[in-house]
């Protein structure tokens, strides 16, 4: 999945993500943000680690 992983945050890297109104819940960490930096982690983390 690492080059999956890698693959997905070279193409989300092409896009400002910003701030979400609503909480954004990561399935891998259980933690909810609302900061589009943040979310962007998220989306890109759960290819490569394994829920909680």
């Amino acid at each position: 999945m690492n080059k999956a992983a890698w693959r997905l945050e070279e193409f989300l890297r092409r896009y400002p993500f910003a701030d979400a109104g609503l909480p954004f819940v990561g399935n891998f960490s259980g933690t909810s943000t609302t900061k589009g930096n943040q979310i962007k982690k998220q989306l890109i983390g759960v290819m490569t680690q394994t829920a909680l």
